[in-house]
């Protein structure tokens, strides 16, 4: 996967091929995947019809098409970039990768429409944004292993991913905003890439320098983050009192990495955010863990009479975040999941308090400290520092 704000800005690269030159089983390949994304749009807007009113729909598909149109114009303008990064002819296919791309860049139009309606009052229609989005992030890590599998690697993928990751966490904070979902403020989570790309076409034209992005592996995690908890605060299983509060856990640190980033291209710092001494480091990431360990035992609420399968699953789910972060075996991963029964669960079965608040916020902890010493497996370690497929995480 090449995780979307992990490459805030890709260089300026110019087309070495004109699109009268570009081999023509690419330029059929292009249309054929252009008619399939605008029939497959079409569909989804006559399927949603049929469940959500012909009326409704027609509100859907003005903003939905509008990103359609935008990807499709973007996909036709950089195809002469359908080359390897290091340079080199044009492929004379469009891949695999570049069609996945194309794919969830459809998923991520659709959320966009449901910007154009009133949050829903049925169970069902409630889950259609969360879905559209989840599907449109989660093939941000296969396009990216395609391609580096395959070795069909290219400038026009890493363009097209960059910008359906944008236009992702874009839209999944606009509908949560205006489904009441997230606070008002986390718009300038999905502004900031945009705002970061102004300021430095506003530099440029002043004639002021834009230096390079010093390398960060928090900035690969940061956009990882944001992606899941986008999807979660989706979901409507999660109450939307935990899903505002947990906005400032995730919202905050990724602001702040690109005010950083910003401060670094415009030359008022240098290098990489400070960061903790080791030591402490690894001291602050065991009392949390230990804390979080404590604190998930002793203010995680008893469960309500289940069937006896549900009640053994959440159960052994239970058992298995208490485990993970009092041993240290892929304690992020525990952390993540009692994130979500924490929200799921807690804010159900009982009033929204400051232990329910508390408790998200030491999960959330462990999940930017990591697990600290005297841990027994942390799995997670790896997958933030090597992308799928191969090579080291970009930076």
């Amino acid at each position: 996967m090449a995780s979307t704000l992990q490459k805030r800005v890709l260089p300026a690269i110019r087309p070495r091929a004109g699109r009268r030159s570009l081999p023509k089983p690419l330029t059929r390949q292009a249309a054929g995947w252009s008619l399939l994304g605008l029939l497959a749009w079409v569909g989804l807007g006559v399927r949603l019809a049929a469940g959500l009113g012909t009326s409704t729909v027609w509100a859907w598909l003005l903003p939905s098409g509008f990103v359609v149109l935008l990807l499709l114009g973007l996909f036709w303008r950089w195809l002469p970039l359908n080359r390897p990064p290091a340079g080199g002819e044009v492929y004379p296919s469009l891949g695999l990768a570049n069609a996945l791309t194309l794919f969830r860049g459809l998923g991520i139009a659709a959320l966009w429409g449901f910007l154009a309606l009133p949050p829903p009052k049925d169970l069902r229609s409630a889950w259609l944004p969360a879905l559209f989005f989840t599907l449109g992030v989660s093939l941000d890590f296969l396009d990216g292993y395609v391609a580096r599998k395959t070795r069909r690697e290219s400038l026009l993928g890493q363009r097209l991913d960059v910008t359906v990751d944008g236009l992702a966490v874009l839209g999944g904070t606009l509908v949560g905003v205006r489904y009441g979902r997230l606070p008002w403020w986390y718009v300038l989570v999905g502004l900031a890439y945009y705002a970061f790309l102004a300021g430095q076409a506003w530099r440029r034209r002043r004639g002021q320098p834009v230096f390079p992005l010093p390398p960060s592996h928090a900035r690969r995690a940061l956009a990882g983050l944001q992606m899941g908890f986008l999807a979660a605060s989706l979901w409507p299983i999660f109450p939307a009192q935990a899903t505002r509060w947990a906005a400032w856990l995730f919202g905050v640190p990724f602001l702040l990495h690109f005010l950083w980033d910003w401060l670094a291209v415009s030359g008022r710092v240098q290098g990489s955010p400070p960061a903790l001494p080791l030591g402490l480091h690894r001291g602050l990431a065991l009392a949390f863990r230990m804390a979080a360990a404590g604190a998930w035992m002793a203010w995680f609420p008893p469960l309500p009479p289940l069937d006896a399968l549900t009640a053994a699953l959440l159960t052994g789910l239970q058992g298995y975040v208490f485990c993970g972060l009092l041993l240290g075996c892929t304690a992020r991963t525990a952390a993540a999941l009692g994130l979500g029964l924490t929200g799921f669960l807690c804010c159900r079965l009982h009033p929204w308090d400051w232990r329910q608040a508390l408790l998200l916020a030491l999960l959330a902890s462990v999940l930017y400290l990591g697990s600290g010493p005297w841990s027994l497996w942390t799995p997670e370690e790896v997958l933030l520092r090597h992308r799928l497929g191969g090579g080291r995480a970009a930076s």
